[in-house]
């Protein structure tokens, strides 16, 4: 991977990290967006790699055509 980016996606987990404290010490209930700019990284890696995300297989199904029917039917047959 290009070492500019690693340079850029370290630099914003140490952004993210500081947002996280920040948000702690001055008592908020989020994390100041920290969550935020680490998915950003997470999601550009798995990218970079040809992952699919794990957080996105339980929307794989949805890609079946077996499935589409059975939701089909589902709805035509709900009381």
């Amino acid at each position: 991977m290009d070492s500019r980016i690693e340079r850029l996606m370290s630099i914003i987990l140490n952004v993210a990290h500081g947002k996280r404290e920040d948000a702690g010490y001055s008592g908020r209930w989020d994390d100041g967006g920290a969550g935020h700019l680490e998915d950003q990284v997470k999601f550009y890696r798995y990218g970079q790699q040809g992952v699919m995300p794990p957080e996105w297989a339980e929307y794989e199904k949805l890609m079946d055509p077996e499935y589409q029917e059975f939701i089909r039917l589902q709805k035509k047959f709900a009381p």
